[in-house]
Parts: structure tokens; sequence; C-alpha cells
């Protein structure tokens, strides 16, 4: 694995994580 593999794999898996976060925060916030 390359570096150009591993920033891909940790840009993709970061933006994965900021949608996860923000679609239940969102839901948290239609619950209030």
């Amino acid at each position: 694995m390359n570096v150009h593999q591993f920033f891909h794999l940790a840009r993709s898996f970061l933006s994965h994580i900021m949608h996860t976060s923000s679609l239940s925060l969102s839901l948290s916030l239609k619950m209030f």
C-alpha cells in the first residue's frame, strides 16, 4: 500500500464518519 492509497482510504473514512455523525445529529435534533 502506497501513500496515495492510504490518503484516499483515510479521506473516504473521514467523510464516512462525518456523514454518519451529521446524520445522527440531524436525527437527534428532530427528536427534540
